[in-house]
């Protein structure tokens, strides 16, 4: 049963007592508390019962805090098979259904249900056949939850889709400053339709920690770019992220872009002072 169910029978039983003895004793005094626990219980049933029914009995500690839920959780690995709308999103976080094949080791692959909320950051990262870091309950195997400290990936990915093994395999030519790209590329705009968290810039090399934007993250973006006379067409690049957008960027995003004039595919800068909504 949720919180909000045995709240309600708590309530019930203490408005039903107050009830039955003012009723019993004549004494109106008994009444007065009693009517509006019986109201405030059958409120917490009902709030009880559709909750359940939403989450499909998921808690919603479970559901909020995914694998911090299970500080106990032993590491494995999942692959997700499908994903499903839940309807539910809070602080415009959605919660989706993911039907995963769990992998533990020395244990043969098995199926579970879970929901669970997604970072809006990792919304679109995230699809069926990629894999994905969850935590299992070792004295309950089919109670798992999704580990978003570390990114999904394609089921199947090799070492170059690490973010060491992307960073090396950006040629020099393509390393260029961002800002020097804004100031003579062609403007654009673009739609996010990915995006993957790379790790910190500094450490990455990609900035010095005394830079003002130190803090930024380095993402993996994959972007359809959209420019005057032009069909529009996708690129992905790696790019900086500055720190008060993180987990506030996500897939469906306009950005503001400028691209290189002889390479608009390879070579793209968002400029994220003027990214429109």
């Amino acid at each position: 049963m949720t919180p909000f169910i045995v709240s309600g029978i708590l309530a019930d039983v203490a408005g039903a007592a107050l009830v039955v003895a003012g009723a019993v004793t004549g004494n109106p005094a008994l009444l007065a508390p009693g009517i509006p626990l019986l109201i405030a219980g059958t409120v917490f049933w009902l709030v009880g019962a559709k909750t359940g029914a939403l989450t499909g009995g998921t808690s919603l500690r479970s559901l909020l805090r995914g694998a911090a839920a299970i500080p106990e959780g032993l590491p494995a690995r999942a692959l997700v098979r499908a994903i499903g709308e839940t309807g539910w999103t809070i602080n415009e976080a959605p919660a989706f259904s993911f039907d995963l094949e769990v992998h533990r080791e020395g244990q043969p692959p098995y199926p579970v249900t879970v929901k669970q909320m997604v970072p809006r950051m990792l919304v679109g990262a995230v699809l069926p056949d990629h894999e994905v870091s969850v935590r299992v309950d070792p004295a309950d195997a089919s109670r798992v939850a999704i580990d978003w400290s570390e990114m999904p990936r394609a089921a199947g990915a090799t070492e170059t889709d690490d973010p060491p093994a992307l960073l090396a395999a950006i040629p020099p030519e393509r390393r260029g400053s961002a800002a020097d790209l804004l100031a003579r590329g062609r403007r654009g705009t673009a739609r996010l339709l990915g995006i993957r968290d790379l790790g910190d810039a500094v450490e990455a090399g990609l900035m010095t920690a005394t830079d003002p934007r130190a803090g930024a993250r380095l993402a993996l973006l994959e972007l359809e770019v959209k420019l005057p006379g032009r069909d529009p067409y996708q690129a992905k690049v790696v790019h900086w992220l500055p720190a008060d957008l993180v987990g506030r960027v996500g897939p469906g995003r306009q950005l503001a872009v400028a691209v290189d004039r002889d390479d608009p595919e390879h070579e793209v800068a968002v400029d994220w002072e003027a990214a429109p909504e």
